[in-house]
């Protein structure tokens, strides 16, 4: 039996730019967090104790463009990597340079940022079979919409919100050391969540991963269904998600977008839930109770 209680309310102190669009969370260590936006060129590294998070530095990561379209943000041992949609504009459906980034964001044992990296992932959509039919094509038409990512045992998951294949999504893996590599391996996992669903979000576990699901399209795409988010628990090898862990309303003025695991066990994953829409992504916690 699947038990979920909402307990604490988080809250930030100090000023995060593009506060009302947060897209996601990640922790580098239990008390140093970051949120991107998808509406800045930013990252906010923010303090954590208890439930307060106090921002800390908001840092500049590409001055080339003023808006990345951040949409997801992992944390690795040395800092975070903050991935664009490598998407095209949603109103006009045209292509958006901006959009293209994959960046690594190194930080100091000040917990500073010391070195921004970045590369895209234009060769690699451009040349897979399932991806290049979908590539700087418009969101409203399953265009590529990255929209999720984590990293587990030196792999980086990358999830795609779109496009979604007759049910099926394909989550990209690339081994964190081939990053630097002007062309380098991955591979495609096959994920069935259904006709109209794409990741949202996508977090490592001890054991297997978190996924967040939700509408692939946009609202004002022809064909769409409100849809509600769901959250799944995956072992990261079978063909579709294991268990269903929640089911969550599709509320237009607040979208589920972000979680970070604060505890787990193998009984109980206490998560903080991010949603873009209201101000400072109305932080939660979530207990959700599973037996593996």
């Amino acid at each position: 039996m699947l038990l979920l209680s909402l307990v604490l309310v988080y809250n930030f102190v100090g000023k995060i730019l593009g506060n009302k669009d947060l897209s996601d969370i990640a922790c580098y260590k239990p008390d140093s967090c970051a949120v991107v936006s998808d509406e800045t060129n930013m990252i906010t590294l923010i303090k954590k104790e208890g439930t307060i998070f106090t921002v800390t530095e908001n840092v500049v990561i590409d001055k080339e463009f003023e808006e990345l379209d951040l949409e997801a943000l992992a944390s690795t041992q040395t800092g975070y990597y903050a991935l664009g949609s490598h998407g095209n504009k949603r109103k006009s459906g045209a292509y958006a340079p901006g959009n293209h980034g994959l960046y690594y964001i190194g930080l100091d044992q000040n917990n500073k940022v010391s070195k921004v990296l970045k590369r895209n992932l234009d060769g690699l959509l451009e040349s897979s079979s399932v991806f290049k039919d979908y590539f700087n094509r418009p969101l409203q038409q399953n265009g590529v919409n990255l929209e999720a990512m984590t990293l587990k045992d030196g792999v980086l998951y990358i999830g795609p919100r779109a496009p979604n294949l007759n049910g099926y999504i394909f989550i990209i893996k690339v081994a964190e050391a081939n990053l630097g590599r002007e062309v380098f391996a991955y591979a495609l996992d096959s994920l069935y969540i259904g006709a109209g669903y794409g990741l949202r979000e996508m977090v490592s576990l001890d054991k297997g991963f978190l996924l967040v699901a939700g509408n692939s399209l946009p609202e004002d795409a022809p064909g769409y269904r409100e849809l509600p988010y769901v959250i799944y628990w995956w072992d990261g090898d079978l063909s579709r998600p294991n268990k269903k862990l929640r089911v969550i309303k599709n509320d237009s003025k607040k979208k589920l977008e972000g979680i970070e695991v604060l505890e787990q066990s193998d009984e109980k994953i206490s998560v903080l839930l991010l949603y873009d829409g209201v101000e400072n992504g109305a932080m939660e916690k979530m207990d959700l109770h599973l037996n593996y």
